[in-house]
């Protein structure tokens, strides 16, 4: 049959039918927005997440590195160094007679007979500015670490370790030939809280909102029952701290980081009492960081990890040299 509708209506009902078939509908279009727009999220919540495990993962290697020159350090000197705190159960002397023995053991040549001629030895350094000496009763249980594998501060030079004298007859002697620093920090990391002296080291980067991230604390198993909370009970300077003293918050910077203590596997108990308190790493050492959100924890009593007895949400996040990763995982 031939076609007798006219020319133009022909074009017009063609192209009628052509815009149908590739236009969209105002649904159609507001639900591919919607669909974009969930995309979108689970795109930043991937990103987000990518980025928060590699944070951990660099924070993880760091405290692997620290293990192993810990470790290191052992092999050469024949032990572990002590943390260097005080608690309400171990005393003053106690704890000047933990460190006089491990520098005997450290320096055999170092020939000292008192704690006051190690002190005033220690005095030679000064601070950063130059303000006022060194106190070695001051070192608490973020600073030790530094300490032991790096040395003194040096106060020629802002952010420096400068190690120890070479000389073995007096290795906190000031000035001349100096000993090999037994791990490399970064001396953008290097920072000093509580205005001693006496440098901590810090994860690399921001906390979650962008703060300064809290210092790594070292315990070595000497110290578990001993160590108190860090920080510590007084800024500047370590006094006791009884295992159920509410947990100190630094004056200023660091007033968020809460506070922590060496790690149990079984139970927590009171330490003052006579019931055993299984440690994690219990012949060795703990090394922790106070993870991405930047705060150790807010109970002031030893935590226990399998069932997480005694803990807060901010300790899930924790990085320790025994968790492989989060100090979450071990409970999970």
């Amino acid at each position: 049959m031939v076609n007798t509708l006219p020319y133009t209506r022909r074009r017009l009902l063609t192209r009628n039918a052509g815009s149908a078939r590739v236009g969209f509908t105002l649904i159609e279009m507001l639900m591919v927005i919607v669909v974009i727009g969930i995309l979108a999220g689970l795109l930043l919540v991937a990103v987000n997440s990518g980025v928060r495990k590699a944070k951990e993962a660099q924070i993880t290697f760091e405290l692997n590195g620290l293990q192993t020159a810990m470790t290191s350090y052992k092999q050469e000197n024949g032990q572990f160094p002590p943390t260097l705190c005080l608690s309400s159960n171990e005393d003053k002397v106690n704890r000047q007679q933990r460190f006089m023995r491990h520098l005997r053991k450290r320096f055999p040549r170092y020939i000292v007979s008192d704690y006051l001629t190690v002190r005033n030895n220690a005095a030679a350094y000064k601070k950063a500015d130059g303000s006022s000496p060194l106190d070695i009763d001051q070192l608490d249980a973020a600073e030790a670490i530094v300490f032991w594998l790096g040395g003194f501060p040096d106060n020629t030079a802002q952010n420096k370790l400068q190690g120890f004298s070479a000389d073995p007859t007096n290795p906190l002697k000031l000035g001349g030939s100096r000993s090999e620093i037994l791990f490399e920090f970064d001396p953008t990391r290097l920072t000093d809280v509580d205005q001693d002296g006496w440098w901590e080291y810090v994860p690399d980067g921001t906390s979650s909102i962008g703060d300064q991230m809290p210092p790594y604390v070292y315990f070595d198993s000497a110290s578990y029952a001993l160590a108190p909370e860090y920080p510590s009970a007084s800024p500047g300077r370590q006094t006791a701290v009884g295992p159920n003293d509410a947990p100190f918050k630094l004056s200023g910077v660091g007033t968020e980081w809460g506070g922590v203590r060496p790690y149990a596997t079984d139970t927590t108990v009171d330490p003052m009492t006579s019931i055993p308190v299984h440690f994690h790493q219990p012949d060795t050492f703990q090394l922790i960081s106070a993870g991405l959100d930047a705060i150790y924890g807010t109970q002031q009593l030893w935590r226990e990890t399998s069932n997480r007895t005694g803990w807060t949400e901010f300790e899930e996040d924790n990085l320790t040299n025994f968790s492989e990763g989060r100090l979450g995982n071990l409970a999970d």
